[in-house]
């Protein structure tokens, strides 16, 4: 496993050795797989409350896609990601203190997942439906 930076000195995604791609990759390549997304939400289809169907999860999806990646960048710009990722699990392994976080994008169904080190760096251990 490899650590891979994103934005540097605040963001880095995990990347197994055997893969070409990081978690952080994977998250934005999947929302960008219209033909993923929609065997996803048709699969998942009994879950979609009203007034959402198929396509307009989808149109939804792609409209919050864009937004969360703006506002990590323009949070990774201004060195604040801390305000967007919230805690979830706190961990000691070996004297190394770090937490499970989430960045949830405000009410959408996009998940981020990572975990927290000391000094505020995060690295990205999945998402977006997880």
């Amino acid at each position: 496993m490899r650590i891979v930076p994103i934005f540097e000195g605040l963001l880095y995604s995990f990347q197994p050795e055997s893969e070409d791609v990081s978690e952080f990759q994977k998250f934005f390549e999947f929302l960008q797989d219209q033909e993923q997304l929609f065997n996803f939400f048709k699969e998942n289809k009994a879950d979609l409350k009203r007034p959402y169907s198929v396509s307009s999860a989808l149109q939804q999806i792609r409209g919050d896609f864009t937004r969360m990646f703006r506002e990590l960048q323009r949070k990774a710009s201004e060195n604040d990601l801390t305000t967007l990722f919230r805690h979830i699990q706190s961990s000691n392994i070996k004297g190394e203190l770090y937490s499970r976080e989430k960045y949830r994008y405000q009410r959408s169904w996009l998940r981020m997942y990572a975990i927290r080190l000391e000094g505020d760096i995060f690295i990205v251990s999945g998402g977006p439906f997880s």
